[in-house]
């Protein structure tokens, strides 16, 4: 895997071959996965506080599954409801992604939109190819840091004051 920073952190990227599927799956074919991922800070060095903390970038990955595989399982995260089960896949797999954040000060916003499309060649009667396999999923979600700190990009929050109580217990009301 090759990855850096350019222009102090204006762009990001991340380039890979792989030997499997990650937390997706085993591979099941022994070729590699190449996948590539780009981020863009473009006013990450302004001093303009409205778009310093706007970033967007993208993801792709392309491999290859056989007739043993299972295309992925449409399924809620605590596994209580199917929405599609799997189906056997064969040929080409690929994955994108687009993202977006958007940090200002105590608040985040954060999107991202998804899409695994997996090829179902020769699995048809007389070998001619099926319809894929084609999932996608989104997500947004919004943060705001009621104790004082700037919301960063990566990493985890060090309070800087007690969310409901002072340091010896007594109640001051929210970030103090």
């Amino acid at each position: 895997m090759v990855s850096g920073v350019l222009h102090k952190g204006v762009f990001e990227y991340q380039i890979g071959a792989f030997n499997g599927k990650g937390l997706v799956a085993n591979n099941t074919v022994g070729t590699s996965e190449g996948v590539a991922r780009v981020r863009f800070f473009p006013w990450k060095n302004s001093t303009d506080n409205w778009t310093k903390g706007l970033a967007f970038g993208g993801a792709y990955a392309l491999g290859r599954n056989s007739t043993t595989g299972q295309s992925v399982r449409g399924q809620t995260e605590s596994r209580s409801f199917t929405f599609f089960a799997p189906d056997t896949v064969n040929g080409p797999v690929t994955r994108a992604n687009g993202e977006l954040t958007w940090l200002i000060g105590p608040a985040a916003f954060r999107a991202e939109y998804d899409q695994v499309n997996q090829a179902r060649n020769h699995l048809g009667t007389g070998g001619r190819d099926l319809a894929g396999v084609v999932a996608k999923g989104y997500m947004a979600q919004f943060t705001y840091l009621l104790t004082g700190e700037n919301k960063t990009d990566v990493g985890p929050v060090a309070p800087k004051r007690n969310l409901f109580s002072g340091e010896s217990g007594a109640g001051r009301g929210p970030g103090n």
